[in-house]
Parts: C-alpha cells; sequence; structure tokens
C-alpha cells in the first residue's frame, strides 16, 4: 500500500495528529481531516484553523464541559474575540471557573464589557478568586465592582470586601456602607477604615447608616486602627452636624 494511501486511511479515522504532520498534509488531506475532526471534537491546536463561525459551533457542541485550555485556543485564534468571549459565557455560564474568567478578560478587546457579562451570569456564585481576577484585569475598576456589590450584595464575604477595597476608591467604600443588603461585620469595618482616607468621615457615614457604634469602636480597639474611639455623646454631635448643614444650605 502506498504511503499516500496510508496516510489517506488515517486522516479519515477522525483520530487527532500532531500539528506538525497536518501542516505536511495536501490541501485536500486538510480538508478531510478537519471535516472528520469536527465530527469527532476539535481539541487545542485544530481551533487555529476555524473560522469564527466553526469555532462557534464548536463551543455548542461542548457546552458546559469546555475546558480551560479549549478557552484559550479558541480566544487566542478567533478574529472576533468578543464574539467568541461572549458565546463561551452563555454557553459555559455559572460552570465558568477563575481560570477561564481570566483567559476570557485577558483575550477579550471589550475587556469590562465581558467581565459584566460574566458577573450577569454567575451572580452570587461568584467568588474570591473569580472578583480578584475580574478586577485585576478591569479597566474601570470602580465600574466592575460596583456590578458585584449590587450583583452579590449580602452574599459578600469579608475577604471578597477586602479585594474589593484594594483595588477601588473611596466611592466604592461609601458604596458598600450604603448598601443596606450588606450587613457589615466587625471585620468589615476593620477593612473598611484601614483602606480609607478619611477615617473620620467612614465612621460618620457608618452611624448614619446605622451601624452600632460599639460594634465601630470594637474594631477600632481589636484591630489597633490608627483612629479616634467614638465616644457616648455621638448622637449630639450627629445632630450638631446635621444643624450646621442646614444653615449652611
Amino acid at each position: 500500500m502506498k504511503h499516500s494511501e496510508v496516510l489517506n486511511r488515517y486522516v479519515n479515522t477522525g483520530t487527532q495528529i500532531p500539528e506538525k504532520q497536518y501542516d505536511r498534509l495536501t490541501p485536500v488531506l486538510k480538508k478531510s481531516y478537519l471535516r472528520m475532526r469536527r465530527v469527532a471534537g476539535y481539541d487545542g491546536w485544530e481551533f487555529k484553523f476555524l473560522t469564527d463561525d466553526e469555532r462557534i459551533k464548536s463551543i455548542e457542541k461542548k457546552g458546559k464541559e469546555l475546558l480551560q485550555n479549549e478557552i484559550n485556543y479558541l480566544l487566542y485564534n478567533s478574529n472576533d474575540k468578543d464574539l467568541i468571549a461572549t458565546k463561551i459565557i452563555d454557553v459555559k455560564g455559572e460552570k465558568l471557573n477563575h481560570y477561564d474568567i481570566d483567559h476570557l478578560v485577558k483575550r477579550s478587546k471589550s475587556i469590562d464589557n465581558i467581565a459584566i457579562k460574566i458577573i450577569e451570569v454567575k451572580g452570587e456564585d461568584l467568588d474570591y478568586n473569580d472578583i480578584y481576577v475580574l478586577l485585576d484585569d478591569s479597566n474601570n475598576k470602580d465600574l466592575i465592582a460596583t456590578k458585584i456589590i449590587d450583583v452579590k450584595g449580602e452574599k459578600l464575604w469579608p475577604q471578597e470586601i477586602e479585594i474589593l477595597l484594594q483595588y477601588t476608591s473611596e466611592n466604592i467604600i461609601v458604596k458598600i456602607i450604603q448598601t443596606k443588603e450588606i450587613k457589615l461585620r466587625k471585620i468589615d469595618i476593620k477593612n473598611l477604615l484601614t483602606y480609607s482616607k478619611d477615617k473620620e468621615l467612614i465612621k460618620k457615614l457608618l452611624l448614619q447608616n446605622g451601624v452600632d457604634y460599639k460594634l465601630i469602636n470594637d474594631a477600632i480597639t481589636s484591630y489597633n486602627i490608627d483612629t479616634p474611639l467614638i465616644p457616648d455623646n455621638y448622637q449630639s454631635m450627629l445632630q450638631e452636624i446635621r444643624r450646621i448643614k442646614e444653615i449652611m444650605k
């Protein structure tokens, strides 16, 4: 049997071959090989030889079983990376892990749009690692943090709140305090004060939003935060602040 006949039969089994061997195939055999691999399911280096339409069909076929390395290959080799990223998010959904998310945001052109879509799809299932990746790669970190707070709310854990504070501005500290769904714990108050440049303002905001002054003082004392304790007569202080504000209007 001739070598070309052996090669032709092997190509038509649908078994994957190394990329170097594929490069030596004739155009006709390459076409036959990819046709058979479409039935078996593309993998690895093969994604670079597909059109975006073929990539989308492959994503639909793999579904939630789409692997991290496959996501990377699909995005790296695609022409319209945002289109492919959106399709992957739609198909894999809540099954996306932080490795998948890292590939999706790093390879996309509209990083923040893709990040927001991931946040909306995963919702309360977002975990610390997901949040870290989303914030680390985003261009508008306050925007992404705000979306995470709106979606996850009371389900935010202390370490997740801390990662939000590490990446964002004072506006996010205020947003967290004013989000009534979030029940602040002592560790949260410690983080809010630690990452704030204006600790007096943060203490006043905490009091105005119903946080017990004893809990705030407990956080200040327990974590040795460099700011004065709130005095027992803080209510009269707040009333005086309100009165001054009214006069100044």
